[in-house]
């Protein structure tokens, strides 16, 4: 008797798109085999891991079982760069992965068919004239009405699209007393709005700690 059980892949829109990050091979996306990525939990449903690292995603294709309850774990280790930037276009998500750790996606019970992920640069190219940065979920204002704050820009280089920003931004914005940071990557700066004085060198260290470098204001 043959079960026949229905089934979704999910799949690097980079590879299978024939677009291959700097530096990677198909050799380096098959470190990692799809077999090894799907586990299926004692519940019945499955966990699905890839490993995102600074040039590639691996596996690059998964198949996986339909109609089931599934978790995508993306993990990182030192991941710098626009790969950070994790997006399922179909299903609206984005996420912006630590450098290192592990991020839980739900996925719900996928129909079968195919699924893509992207990194940000391949899903919002900077200099494409319809493009627009991905939105971001302003946070709480800063407590009180007469808060004064102060603004500095950096020069920062090495960006190549939209998400390399959200990249900046989400980093300064880590900082005690930065109230936000706006990085426009087409003129290659970074404003920052703080409430406290906050040395320039410790927001060029967080633009490098996003994969970037940062110039001071003179």
């Amino acid at each position: 008797m043959v079960l026949l059980v229905a089934v979704w892949t999910l799949g690097s829109g980079l590879r299978l798109g024939g677009w291959w990050p700097t530096a990677s091979t198909p050799a380096v996306a098959a470190e990692a085999t799809a077999a090894q990525a799907v586990v299926t939990n004692p519940d019945g449903s499955q966990t699905i891991t890839i490993q995102a690292r600074t040039t590639s995603y691996t596996p690059a294709a998964i198949t996986a079982t339909a109609g089931v309850p599934t978790a995508l774990v993306v993990a990182t280790s030192n991941t710098d760069g626009c790969i950070r930037a994790f997006v399922i276009a179909d299903l609206g998500i984005q996420k912006i992965l630590p450098t290192t750790g592990k991020t839980t996606i739900d996925l719900g019970n996928h129909k079968p068919g195919r699924l893509d992920y992207t990194c940000g640069w391949a899903c919002t190219p900077a200099r494409s004239p319809s493009s627009s940065p991905p939105s971001r979920v302003p946070g709480p204002p800063p407590p009180g009405d007469d808060l004064v704050t102060t603004r500095m820009e950096f020069a920062v280089t090495g960006m190549h699209c939209n998400s390399c920003g959200l990249l900046i931004d989400d980093e300064i914005e880590e900082l005690p007393g930065v109230t936000s940071s706006t990085t426009d990557v087409r003129k290659e700066r970074a404003v920052v709005e703080l409430t406290d004085t906050i040395p320039a060198e410790r927001i060029v260290a967080a633009i490098a700690e996003a994969g970037y470098s940062g110039t001071p204001p003179a």
